[in-house]
C-alpha cells in the first residue's frame, strides 16, 4: 500500500466522535441512606455477605479485616460507626496496584453516566439520586493511614 492509498482511506474515516464518548461506566452502591459511586475499573471484586474480624479500637473510619481467599484486606467505612458483624455486599476496590480495601454496602449496581468529564468528589445525579462520586484522590484522603 502506498502513501495516497493511505490518505484516501484516512478520508473515509469519519471525523465526527462517537455519541458515547461521554459515558462512564460506574458502579453505584449504598450505605445506610447515602450513595456512592466509583469507576468499574477500580472495582476488584463484589462479595455476597461476609464476616469481617473486627479491630479491637476502631480507628480512622477502619474497622476490621476480611479474609478473601488469603489475602486479608482492610475494611473501611463510609457512614459513621457501625456495630454489625456482618453487610449485605463487600465491595473491594483497588485504587493503585496491589492495595485492596474493601467497603461494607447494602445494595449495589452498574450504571452508564453521561458527561464530559467527572470531579473528583463530585456530587452527580444518577437517574434522580444524588450520589457522591469517590475516585482515588477522595478515597486516600477520606482513608488516610496513619
Amino acid at each position: 500500500m502506498n502513501i495516497s492509498e493511505i490518505q484516501q482511506k484516512q478520508n473515509l474515516l469519519p471525523t465526527e466522535q462517537p455519541e458515547d464518548l461521554g459515558f462512564y461506566t460506574l458502579v453505584k452502591f449504598s450505605v445506610g441512606e447515602k450513595f456512592y459511586a466509583v469507576s468499574i475499573k477500580n472495582v476488584h471484586e463484589i462479595l455476597e455477605s461476609v464476616e469481617f474480624t473486627p479491630y479491637p479500637k476502631e480507628d480512622n473510619k477502619h474497622i476490621g479485616i476480611i479474609n478473601v481467599r488469603g489475602v486479608v484486606i482492610p475494611l473501611v467505612q463510609l457512614d459513621g460507626v457501625s456495630s454489625k458483624k456482618k453487610f449485605d455486599k463487600v465491595i473491594i476496590l483497588e485504587y493503585q496496584q496491589n492495595k485492596l480495601w474493601a467497603i461494607g454496602i447494602h445494595k449495589v449496581q452498574k450504571v452508564n453516566f453521561k458527561a464530559k468529564f467527572i470531579i473528583s468528589g463530585q456530587t452527580i445525579n444518577l437517574n434522580g439520586t444524588p450520589v457522591y462520586y469517590l475516585d482515588e484522590k477522595i478515597f486516600e484522603e477520606i482513608f488516610k493511614e496513619k
